[in-house]
């Protein structure tokens, strides 16, 4: 039986995203997400809210290029990608392990009357449908971090 790993979570962003580029000078952006579970009642019929945190990396020029362009600090957005986990040593000889997701599609799902326009296209590809281009990348994360500027985690 075949595997299948997709996530898709919505959320808001924690930070500005985070811009590198691994020594092969590929453009990498990075963010935290913060997704609220569903309030549950605790017994004494207090509403209790929880939130959990996730990784996001994007690796694809279509993505990079948007994600870093329109989307920012405290935008509600919808990421869709697979669950990676990644295994480095770091400096002081511990080995360290991070999952992270891997988007292929990211879309605003809110309105900011500040924010630049958002454009229907990319030039070339659409905005809207990122998976058709998902077969013709592969990208390798369990070699660990060599390709980043230096050991340190992404988070």
């Amino acid at each position: 039986m075949q595997s299948f790993n997709r996530v898709i979570l919505v959320g808001r962003m924690v930070a500005d995203p985070e811009e590198r580029y691994t020594t092969t000078g590929r453009r990498v952006v990075r963010f935290r997400l913060a997704v609220d579970r569903r309030p549950r009642t605790s017994q004494t019929g207090e509403q209790i809210r929880e939130t959990d945190f996730f990784n996001i990396v994007a690796f694809r020029d279509n993505v990079t290029n948007f994600v870093s362009t329109y989307l920012g600090k405290g935008r509600l957005v919808l990421v869709e990608g697979e669950l990676r986990r990644r295994t480095w040593t770091d400096n002081s000889g511990q080995k360290r392990v991070v999952y992270e997701i891997v988007a292929f599609r990211v879309d605003p799902m809110d309105r900011r009357p500040s924010a630049p326009e958002i454009p229907e296209e990319v030039p070339g590809e659409s905005v809207i449908d990122l998976e058709e281009t998902l077969e013709d990348e592969t990208i390798d994360l369990e070699e660990g971090p060599e390709d980043f500027e230096d050991d340190n985690p992404p988070y």
